[in-house]
């Protein structure tokens, strides 16, 4: 009678073991779930970050055409002190702005 009685205690204590493992699975799931979606939020910012550092080509086009007129008036500017090339500076300058676009 008493190894009915511990056979049943070992059969209680495998069952609550089998229990507590069975929730300790269920916690760590649940974490591992969390950890995905805070990993993937994280991954979605990340490539907004990128997005918004990122110029984009019309951006581009436009600074470069800006540091080319800038770069070009600099030029005739400097071009247009010296006395043997005012001359071609001037003429050429009168037909940059005569154009009609």
């Amino acid at each position: 009678m008493a190894s009915s009685g511990a056979k049943k205690y070992d059969v209680s204590k495998k069952e609550e073991a089998f229990l507590y493992e069975m929730e300790i699975r269920e916690q760590k799931m649940l974490l591992i779930k969390e950890h995905e979606i805070r990993r993937e939020k994280y991954l979605t910012y990340l490539a907004e970050k990128k997005e918004e550092q990122k110029l984009r080509w019309w951006q581009k086009a436009f600074l470069g055409t800006i540091i080319f007129a800038f770069c070009f008036c600099l030029v005739m500017l400097a071009f247009s002190f010296d006395p043997t090339a005012s001359n071609w500076v001037h003429r050429l300058m009168g037909t940059i702005l005569s154009l009609k676009l």
